[in-house]
């Protein structure tokens, strides 16, 4: 209805999952690396989860739009299915001639495994993708299981992605589906868009759709971002709603009054009064200044038993009593010291010692490899998120004397005195970015649209050398009390530190012992992808191949070679690479593979812990 008034080719916003609107934002492309994965020769079993409405549909079609040489893809779109009726549909998807009246299932799976055999001798990979798959039965997810056995000396005759919401993790936990569970090889979540993220989809659907001017204004479109929370269908409705009143109104650029009606329309929200807020926030000030009146000019009488006490001395006036009491209080709670001491914040957890990538487990590298952080006090927040989130809260503990601080050498001036924010700030700057407000409060969010990452977790200290990059480390003392510092640099016995008051020297043996073994690194990413492994080609593939190089001690490899994409051969070489570095070895280039692959050449400028030989 709209599209002719605003020069579109057609609707942008519609719901379908149609694949020419899939938008790439850092976690789709990533969910897709794990989809083509799954239809790869060493592809095993994935899962992809997502709340509802994050596109996950949309992915999969793009997928089988891919049309992917050698590979038949299974689609199950209704998994409310008896065992039976669930083979059976895999068979129909297969074009498998199957016994369609057989009331047992052994016809029917006897069927598909010789076609899966047929395929396999032919050199083709079966896939199948099971959609809402949260909705399986605890007796077909058994049957899926028992699927994965379908398989010859060497390889699995068929590949499995699951595709679901939140629920699906929560039913694969359970102890009863452990075995299932513990096949999965990779997993992806998909999680809402930020809000430059909202911007650019929007952007991309009305590019789509052979937009030439900008429809949307820059306050509607972070209208859109407040009113959808970021969820891609949320997004679609909204905008729909919004040009949709927009060309009612004649108006040729959508407002964010325009947009935030659509809101209130598409989640059922009722209309809010405009003028309300601004009443009652007149209301409240004329009420309490009344009550102020009345205490001053209107004395009423104290109850019984709660009038105030006579003043301590003849002759002082209740003014000059109260002064006197705030003082002696004063001097009661404070400190020993005549330098107040600052206040420390509460340790954050930083999750278990195997984290999972959030988007979660990419390839086969264990890591808590995200640009969102969990609000302060969430189990699972980053001590830098939680430095620059606690840094404006007022105290919440009386200020300790200096005396009670143990005797800890240099450290003990780190667990007193750092500066949270300051230390936040100096992690952020020996990478050469800007500390706006914006990165202090969020910096692994911020800075992920800066190629940035942050692997955050509990880690060993040599797991943590071997990252060589600075660290922002959890340190507590025999009190408990935390605090975190940066730690920029190691040569020998000692440790180049940071507390917020610039770089300082300390023991590498007093820095160990009162480390919690939590930290968050930073470090950036070398290619435009966090995962590299089957299905992956370019730039990427090009690059892994010379990093292996690097490792093996070999002459890089010609061009046409080092163009190829990415094999069999070359899934060889990375579980060599993994394995001499202790990774766990998948072929699967995920965030610890990529990041310690990286470390095999020049720092290029990056900032690194142990200086190199020729490099400062």
């Amino acid at each position: 209805m709209y599209a002719n008034f605003f020069g579109l080719r057609e609707s942008p916003f519609t719901i379908t999952p149609d694949p020419r609107y899939l938008y790439l934002s850092r976690q789709h492309e990533e969910a897709l690396a794990h989809l083509l994965y799954g239809t790869g020769e060493e592809g095993g079993f994935v899962q992809l989860t997502g709340e509802v409405g994050t596109g996950k549909t949309t992915l999969v079609r793009a997928l089988l739009e891919r049309h992917l040489p050698d590979v038949d893809l299974a689609l199950v779109l209704n998994p409310r299915q008896t065992i039976v009726e669930f083979v059976a549909t895999i068979c129909d998807e297969l074009g498998v001639d199957y016994p369609r009246h057989s009331r047992t299932l052994k016809p029917v799976l006897d069927a598909l495994n010789q076609h899966l055999l047929a395929t396999h001798a032919a050199g083709r990979q079966t896939v199948l993708i099971v959609d809402e798959a949260q909705n399986l039965s605890r007796e077909v997810l058994e049957q899926v299981r028992l699927l994965t056995n379908l398989e010859t000396t060497r390889h699995k005759l068929l590949r499995i992605i699951l595709v679901g919401q939140p629920e699906l993790q929560a039913v694969l936990e359970r102890h009863d589906l452990r075995q299932l569970a513990q096949r999965i090889t990779a997993r992806c979540h998909l999680g809402p868009l930020n809000a430059s993220e909202t911007r650019d989809y929007i952007g991309h659907r009305l590019a789509v759709a052979d937009a030439h001017i900008a429809i949307f204004a820059p306050a509607a479109l972070r209208e859109v971002f407040r009113a959808s929370r970021g969820l891609p269908r949320l997004i679609n409705v909204i905008c729909d709603r919004a040009l949709l009143g927009a060309y009612a109104r004649g108006e040729r650029v959508v407002s964010r009054a325009t947009v935030r009606q659509a809101g209130d329309e598409a989640l059922a929200r009722p209309p809010r009064p405009r003028l309300l807020p601004a009443a009652l926030g007149v209301a409240l000030l004329l009420a309490m200044s009344a009550a102020a009146a009345l205490y001053h000019y209107w004395p009423l009488p104290w109850p019984e038993g709660l009038a105030p006490q006579a003043a301590p001395a003849t002759g002082t006036n209740p003014d000059e009593a109260v002064a006197s009491l705030a003082a002696e209080a004063a001097v009661e709670t404070a400190p020993d010291s005549a330098q107040p001491l600052a206040e420390q914040p509460a340790s954050e957890s930083l999750g278990a010692a195997e984290p999972v990538l959030s988007p979660p487990r990419t390839g086969g590298d264990s890591v808590n490899d995200s640009p969102r952080q969990a609000p302060s006090g969430e189990a699972g927040a980053s001590p830098v998120a939680a430095a620059a989130m606690t840094a404006d809260e007022p105290p919440t503990s009386p200020t300790r004397p200096a005396t009670s601080t143990p005797a800890l050498g240099p450290l003990a001036t780190a667990l007193v005195q750092g500066d949270p924010l300051a230390v936040t700030r100096a992690l952020v700057g020996v990478w050469g970015e800007a500390a706006t407000p914006a990165v202090l409060a969020t910096p692994c969010e911020s800075l992920s649209a800066r190629g940035m990452r942050c692997l955050q977790g509990r880690m060993t200290w040599d797991q943590l050398v071997g990252w060589d990059r600075p660290a922002l480390l959890q340190l507590s003392d025999e009190q408990g009390r935390a605090q975190p510092l940066l730690l920029q640099g190691l040569s020998g016995e000692d440790a180049t530190v940071n507390w917020g008051e610039g770089p300082r020297q300390l023991p590498v043996a007093a820095l160990q012992a009162h480390w919690s073994g939590d930290a968050t690194v930073l470090w950036r990413l070398p290619v435009g992808t966090v995962l590299i492994g089957t299905g992956s080609s370019g730039a990427s593939v090009r690059w892994l191949r010379r990093q292996l190089s690097l490792f093996e001690g070999t002459s890089e490899p010609p061009s046409a070679a080092v163009d190829a994409p990415f094999d069999e051969a070359l899934g060889a070489r990375v579980r060599r690479f993994q394995e001499s570095q202790g990774l766990r070895v998948d072929g699967i280039v995920g965030p610890h593979t990529m990041l310690r692959l990286s470390n095999l050449g020049p720092a290029g400028g990056e900032p690194r812990l142990v200086a190199r030989p020729g490099e400062s």
